[in-house]
């Protein structure tokens, strides 16, 4: 059996954790969904995640952030460029991440021009 979800919520994984999962996530074939929710992961975490998402991974449909810490311009940014980059993701949960108010506005007009996405932001 492969893996194919896996939740890591409510560990205290920070940045030195998510280059970990980059790496794994560099080259897995079937993961799915990955939810990290409730850890410590700051927009250096996001920035490794984005840029393994829009350059390696290709399964990875389903990634939940909520309650992260993604405070600065440059975290929308980078999403933004992931979302036009990225075509598995279909499922993006940023809820209570302190994103700048003009950027959620931003991140809710790129996933309109996908087919299908949920973006779950506030």
């Amino acid at each position: 059996s492969t893996l194919k979800e896996l939740s890591l919520c409510h560990n205290g994984i920070t940045d030195q954790g998510i280059e970990h999962l980059v790496r794994m996530l560099e080259s897995n074939e079937t993961l799915t969904s990955l939810w990290l929710g409730s850890n410590k992961i700051t927009d250096q975490g996001l920035e490794l995640l984005c840029q393994v998402l829009m350059q390696k991974n290709k399964t990875l449909q389903v990634l939940s952030l909520e309650w992260n810490k993604f405070r600065n311009d440059a975290s929308v940014t980078i999403l933004v460029d992931m979302l036009k980059k990225n075509q598995s993701l279909t499922t993006l949960n940023l809820e209570n991440c302190k994103l700048p108010r003009s950027g959620v506005e931003e991140l809710k007009l790129v996933t309109k021009t996908k087919k299908i996405f949920e973006l779950f932001i506030n």
